[in-house]
């Protein structure tokens, strides 16, 4: 899979995990946003939310520090990603976290790509849009250190 992928090409892809990776709690002057609540408002049909706002070493003093290889192994896991499950990654926000997102993912070996255009781009074009949380059977994914 390439690492930018168009909407197009998403809409008629199968056996690929969308994952929402907007994230704004912080960004210093942004205004205050619940990207989880905006999903499950209206998400790309069939995305799962990642949540990077929590996706983080709570260990660390510092905010928002790189999380270990075992927990990110451990959310995928969690939204039903299997080993090898190609992910695409969209962000509804100016400030496109998919970009972190894809960073961080790349650092467990995951086979990730970004949605070229993100959210706004799929709603201009009408694409389909679900509400509500997503629901996920546990998947079996392991990763693999590049």
């Amino acid at each position: 899979m390439d690492g930018l992928v168009t909407t197009e090409w998403l809409a008629g892809a199968d056996h690929v995990l969308v994952l929402d990776a907007t994230y704004t709690s912080t960004i210093p002057g942004s205004p205050p946003r619940d990207p989880r609540a905006e999903f499950e408002t209206e998400h790309i049909a069939g995305a799962r939310f990642l949540d990077l706002d929590t996706l983080v070493d709570e260990d660390s003093p510092l905010p928002s520090t790189m999380p270990t290889v075992a927990k990110i192994a451990e959310r995928l896991r969690t939204l039903g990603a299997n080993t090898e499950t190609p992910i695409v990654l969209y962000d509804n926000g100016p400030h496109h976290t998919s970009c972190r997102a894809w960073w961080v993912l790349r650092l467990a070996g995951v086979d990730v790509a970004l949605l070229d255009g993100g959210m706004t781009k799929w709603k201009a074009e009408g694409r389909l849009c679900t509400a509500g949380p997503h629901e996920a059977e546990p998947g079996d994914f392991e990763a693999r250190v590049p």
